[in-house]
């Protein structure tokens, strides 16, 4: 390859890169065994409630726990300011996270994830319990409907996609490795009254108290959260861009 084709690929390799958003990943891995909260930019310890655990996470690793209260405990938090997360030009994060409930129904403990701008502002949010997922945005009536876990120590993967142009969220699971279906009832939901943001600054996790004692010691796991720009636009231009260097390249030739 001449030297000019070379040099055009690496400036579309960089204008690319300059399209994407951040991307934030975490397997729980960096962490300590213990409470969540107070390691790593992550506030309010809630230990006993929310907390990293050895061997429980896909393949072994460790992973996040929260662990059901009812009645009394509130709801305590724990959150982390991150680098903001935008989308790419097509508008879109896109979030994924494994959440595994455990046997006899171990889900049914009362839990949410929020994504957040930097004013707290809810862009997304899942939560629920009972062996379910649903999403919501913020602290509204704007729900889908409930959609079942696989449960029983199995691993299922949660999708959003945030689109940051129609300022809705849109909500899809795949149970067990399998394809990604939409949560029940309306899975796309708009956050346009709760913020007009198009970036994604902060998580909470959140351990619900419940209405019953009977959640009390039951748990449920998450591993894997990402959150990243959607690449489709960004891979059409570096492929077009690649496509172009090499038809000068061949002409030079």
């Amino acid at each position: 390859m001449h030297m000019r084709g070379l040099l055009f690929i690496v400036a579309a390799l960089a204008m690319v890169s300059s399209l994407q958003g951040a991307v934030y990943s975490d397997n729980f891995e960096s962490y300590a065994p213990g409470a969540l909260g107070g390691q790593d930019g992550w506030t309010n310890p809630v230990p006993g409630r929310i907390d990293v655990v050895a061997g429980a996470g896909v393949g072994g690793s460790q992973a996040l726990r929260i662990t059901g209260q009812g009645l009394t405990g509130g709801n305590p938090q724990t959150s982390k300011t991150i680098p903001d997360v935008s989308p790419d030009p097509s508008g879109v994060i896109t979030v994924l996270f494994d959440v595994k409930g455990g046997v006899l129904n171990d889900a049914r403990t009362m839990w949410a994830v929020f994504f957040n701008d930097s004013a707290g502002k809810n862009l997304a949010r899942v939560y629920t319990g009972a062996g379910t997922v649903r999403g919501r945005i913020g602290a509204s009536g704007v729900v889908t409907s409930t959609t079942n876990l696989s449960s029983n120590n199995i691993w299922d993967t949660v999708k959003i996609l945030i689109d940051t142009n129609a300022k809705t969220s849109s909500f899809f699971l795949s149970l067990n490795g399998g394809a990604f279906s939409p949560f029940a009832g309306t899975n796309t939901l708009s956050y346009a009254a709760e913020t007009t943001s198009t970036k994604i600054s902060s998580i909470v996790w959140e351990a619900t108290q419940a209405n019953t004692a009977d959640v009390n010691g039951f748990t449920i796991h998450f591993d894997n959260l990402s959150l990243t720009p959607e690449p489709s636009t960004a891979l059409l231009l570096l492929g077009g861009m690649g496509a172009l260097a090499a038809r000068r390249t061949r002409r030079a030739s």
